[in-house]
């Protein structure tokens, strides 16, 4: 009973000839279907404890058999059982259902699962929007920049010539009467 709880084959072979212990090889090198029924015989505890809480803090409010106390029973730990085998059998069932934990433990329902999503999406579309909204606002101070540069060319370009005439016409009448 025990060989197939802790030895598969394949994954023995490969342990011996990296020299891995059973337990550094079952816990952190083997993969969510490896050891099949040893994570089985651990995740059935968990699944059902889960199940309990979930059923307790959640599923309870649902109960369509509360017309019949003993139909509430067979609801109760149907679901409850279904549930710890699903989490015992299934990794996709067991990261739904711990996500499902995770959400439930904020105030409104999604608190720690939001701050979990929000770190993981700064490190991409976020930083991304931040970048572009910062080359947006350069691009829009450069045009600034460059339509008051070329206001004051024009206003250079439109009096330039006044400016001459004056300092012509009026220099030579100041410099006239002060000789």
């Amino acid at each position: 009973m025990f060989d197939k709880l802790f030895i598969e084959p394949y994954r023995e072979e490969r342990r011996i000839r990296l020299g891995r212990s059973k337990f550094i090889d079952i816990f952190f090198y083997s993969g969510v279907y490896d050891y099949h029924w040893l994570r089985i015989f651990i995740n059935f505890p968990v699944g059902f404890l889960i199940a309990i809480l979930l059923y307790k803090f959640a599923w309870y409010q649902i109960n369509f058999a509360e017309f019949d106390k003993i139909a509430e029973q067979i609801l109760k730990w149907s679901l409850i059982l279904a549930c710890s085998i699903t989490f015992a059998i299934s990794p996709l069932f067991r990261c739904a259902i711990i996500c499902v934990l995770f959400g439930a433990l904020g105030k409104n329902g999604q608190n720690l699962l939001t701050v979990i999503v929000f770190n993981s999406l700064s490190s991409g579309p976020v930083e991304n929007i931040v970048r572009n909204f910062q080359v947006s606002t350069d691009m829009i101070t450069c045009h600034i920049k460059q339509k008051e540069d070329m206001m004051t060319q024009r206003v250079v370009m439109a009096t330039g010539p006044i400016e001459s005439f004056m300092a012509k016409q009026f220099g030579q009448f100041y410099n006239n009467n002060i000789k």
